[in-house]
């Protein structure tokens, strides 16, 4: 599939080793970059569309639909527990009668 969507030269160094190495947690070792870095381009890769999964054993280009699919899903399920996460927060803050303004 082609994008229409232009990389950082970082996010093409991450997109290329992922292409490559399959379920890696030293990607981010063997380029040279954090953590903290490497969960940012492969955010950015996969809000433009590149399969980009992951689980405990890091991150990998997704070749199969499937491994795309459980990721989808990972992500859908992590997104919703952060929602209710806020809500609760909401609650008390609804609770205490603080304004929106004052925090």
């Amino acid at each position: 599939m082609r994008r229409n969507v232009s990389l950082t030269k970082k996010q093409t160094e991450v997109l290329n080793k992922l292409k490559h190495y399959q379920g890696s947690k030293k990607t981010s070792t063997e380029l040279g970059v954090s953590n903290r870095v490497m969960r940012d381009c492969v955010h950015k890769l996969r809000v433009k569309g590149y399969p980009i999964c992951s689980d405990k054993n890091g991150y990998w280009y997704g070749y199969d639909v499937q491994d795309v699919i459980k990721t989808k899903e990972w992500l859908q399920h992590r997104a919703q527990s952060i929602l209710e996460t806020c809500e609760g927060l909401q609650r008390y803050i609804k609770k205490c009668g603080t304004k929106k303004e004052e925090y």
